[in-house]
This record gives C-alpha cells, sequence and structure tokens, in this order.
C-alpha cells in the first residue's frame, strides 16, 4: 500500500511550474517535510503576484499526511481565513479522507461534508468510495463506487514482451 508521503507533496508542486494558468507556488519545507504551500495568482499582465491559497500539512510518526488544511486570501482584511480540510486516516486496509469545512461559531473544522474511502481490494487495485454526508437522512450516502489500479514497482510487468 502506498500513502500520500511528503515526496508526493513536494514533486506535485514542482510539476506546476510550467503551467499557464498564472499561478506562482512556494513551498516550505521544514526538516525535509513539506509544512506549507501558498499559491500566487498572476495580476496585471503577470507583472505581479497576489496571495490567493495557502495550503498547511501535518504527519504522523511514519511521515504520512493526516491533514491538509486550505486557507484563501482575504483582500479586505489582508489576512489568511480558514476555508477547509482534509483529513487523512490510514488502517491495515488503506485509508479514509475526510472533507471538513470551517465553521465559524466552534472556530473548528467540525462539519465534515464528504469523504473518501481508499481500500486494497486484491493485488494491485483498490476500490474507491465517495460519501457525501445527508442532513435529512443523517447518515452517509454513496455518490460513487470504483475499482483503480494503484501504481506500483510491477505495474508494467503485464505489458513485457518476453523474447
Amino acid at each position: 500500500m502506498e500513502f500520500i508521503t511528503v515526496a508526493t507533496i513536494l514533486l506535485s508542486s514542482l510539476n506546476m511550474h510550467n503551467n499557464n494558468e498564472g499561478f506562482a507556488y512556494n513551498v516550505e519545507l521544514v526538516d525535509n517535510a513539506v509544512t506549507s504551500q501558498v499559491v500566487y495568482k498572476s495580476i496585471n499582465d503577470g507583472k505581479y503576484l497576489s496571495h490567493h491559497l495557502k495550503y498547511n500539512y501535518t504527519y504522523d510518526e511514519q511521515n504520512r499526511l493526516t491533514k491538509k488544511e486550505v486557507l484563501k486570501w482575504d483582500t479586505f482584511s489582508e489576512s489568511w481565513e480558514r476555508s477547509h480540510c482534509l483529513y487523512y486516516t490510514y488502517d491495515m486496509f488503506g485509508f479514509t479522507l475526510a472533507y471538513a469545512l470551517w465553521d465559524t461559531e466552534k472556530t473548528d473544522y467540525t462539519r465534515i461534508v464528504a469523504k473518501q474511502v481508499y481500500d486494497d481490494c486484491m493485488n494491485g487495485a483498490m476500490t474507491v468510495t465517495l460519501y457525501k454526508w445527508n442532513n435529512s437522512e443523517n447518515d452517509w450516502i454513496v455518490q460513487n463506487n470504483m475499482i483503480t489500479m494503484h501504481p506500483g514497482d510491477n505495474l508494467l510487468s503485464s505489458l513485457e514482451i518476453v523474447l
């Protein structure tokens, strides 16, 4: 089972530098771990950069991603405002990703509105189940369920030609 790691976040940010969407990225590292990433928006035909989004990352003792907090820039207050958070929990079969919205009254990410469950189901494959919280039924409703291949060292082995 492969989990989300510091390297995954770093590589994804490095792959974004060649975009034509008008964004720039700044990654902060502490002890070789990505702790935050700031996304800047290009303005005035690329002459200036303005704050857009900020991601804060938290890891467990095994260096697996456990929390990704997303903040949006508020131009009026000139400060970062909390938006939502992704919580990662791991078990022996895979991991669950929970999407929580910021609750200003409770000053916490208490409103979990969606989740994705990734489980190994057989060698080289995993199930991905997407859920949405239904307030009226007070329960999770399955939105989508699929089986996908997860990357590994032997992914291309079935494509090898023996001569």
